[in-house]
């Protein structure tokens, strides 16, 4: 009886040693046995190195711990993180439960965020998850920052030896040389000016020079004065001439010159008028291209006008014979360029600098020509002139005034 107290007394010790020791080793590993706390669950891509017992924050307080990762079923891909926690708190659905960086070793932790109000969870729920950014996420810029320094810093080095390798010593003692020489012309040229500063030197004679002018100046002190009296005189003279008066009639000059100009752009008066009047402007272009027309007709055709006979032999005296049929028949031959039911804008303008296009018409159809002669051979001239600009120029014929076919009036002249 006696031996089986002591066995139940060796048994119950044994037991409570293994209930220290699991409560022990569960306490080192941040797990408290005896009190499991609420549990909520969190699902990452990745964990960063979060160990289980790895701790809980809020706001910086601890709350609890993690008390088991493992793989999401079915997903290796995804980690079930399950939040153990030890101090009563209310999550919302908007609470992030954020893995970070929980010293400088490293460490990892996990700390709830509120992300703003929302409905309550429940022991067992899921939360939303992120991952912080880990140190070398942060160091990330500063390495890249000290990478870059490091390539410059050695592109310089590389430049400082290209600098003083053997190719470049020669010049370096060539620069080093003209340097020296530079300082020894620096020195002669201050020797210089030294020399130059003394006693019978040209800068001393210079200054000397330049002190005897302001001498001679301050002796003439007086006549400058009379000189700045007489300058004032002649200003006062000037300020009493009544400029007024003589802008005021310059002014009343241009105002009378600005009203003529406005009358004859507003076509007032008879200078109005002559600028402004476009009857008059086209009248005058046509009397003019009338004259012209009289002057070619006296010029080609002088017969009509003057009556030239030889005393020998009493008759007129003609240089062509199909010419002079032509002017006695009455047939004239023209340039036509171009014809149109309407007026065209081409009336009046000069084709080659010395031809003038004429306008004729019959109150139904417009006719452009240039040209008037009885000579079939100039007129073909002109034509032969101005084809290239007119590829439609074509000669025509008239008689007494009115059109006769080409062919018929050449026939009629013997051409």
């Amino acid at each position: 009886m006696i031996k089986l107290k002591k066995e139940y007394k060796i048994a119950v010790t044994v037991i409570v040693a293994l209930v220290i020791l699991i409560w022990g080793l569960s306490f080192l590993k941040g797990k408290n046995i005896f009190n499991s706390g609420d549990l909520y669950y969190g699902v990452y891509s990745r964990i960063d190195g979060l160990t289980e017992a790895s701790p809980i924050h809020y706001h910086g307080y601890k709350v609890g711990s993690v008390m088991e990762i493992q793989f999401y079923p079915d997903r290796e891909d995804r980690f079930v993180v399950v939040f153990s926690l030890e101090k009563e708190m209310a999550l919302n659905e908007n609470t992030l439960a954020q893995i970070y960086n929980f010293d400088l070793m490293g460490a990892k932790a996990v700390r709830f965020v509120d992300k703003g109000a929302g409905a309550v969870l429940m022991p067992g729920d899921t939360l939303k998850t992120d991952i912080e950014g880990g140190l070398s996420a942060e160091l990330a810029p500063i390495k890249n920052k000290v990478e870059n320094l490091v390539v410059r810093m050695d592109s310089t080095l590389n430049s400082l030896s290209g600098v003083f390798s053997n190719d470049n010593n020669e010049s370096l003692e060539e620069g080093m040389k003209s340097f020296r020489a530079m300082m020894k012309n620096l020195e002669q040229t201050t020797a210089t000016v030294n020399a130059s500063l003394g006693n019978g030197g040209a800068l001393n004679s210079t200054l000397a020079n330049i002190d005897s002018v302001t001498g001679q100046l301050a002796r003439q002190q007086d006549n400058i004065a009379a000189t700045m009296e007489n300058v004032a005189g002649f200003s006062n003279q000037l300020a009493q001439v009544h400029l007024d008066s003589l802008v005021a009639g310059v002014d009343s000059s241009l105002t009378l010159v600005n009203t003529l100009l406005k009358q004859a752009q507003e076509g007032e008066g008879s200078l109005g008028l002559l600028l402004s009047d476009e009857g008059l402007y086209y009248n005058l272009m046509d009397a003019s291209a009338n004259l012209d027309r009289l002057l070619a007709d006296i010029r080609h055709n002088p017969g009509r006008y003057l009556s030239i006979s030889a005393v020998d032999f009493g008759k007129d005296v003609y240089l062509n014979v199909s010419d002079e049929r032509a002017e006695q028949q009455g047939i004239v031959y023209k340039v036509e360029v171009a014809s149109s039911n309407e007026p065209l804008d081409i009336k009046n303008q000069m084709v080659k600098e010395k031809h003038r296009i004429f306008e004729d018409t019959n109150g139904q159809k417009y006719t452009y020509t240039i040209g008037h002669s009885s000579s079939y051979a100039e007129i073909k001239g002109i034509r032969d002139e101005i084809i290239h600009q007119f590829p439609d120029a074509e000669v025509v014929a008239f008689k007494d005034g009115k059109a006769i076919r080409l062919i018929k009036a050449l026939r009629q002249t013997g051409e």
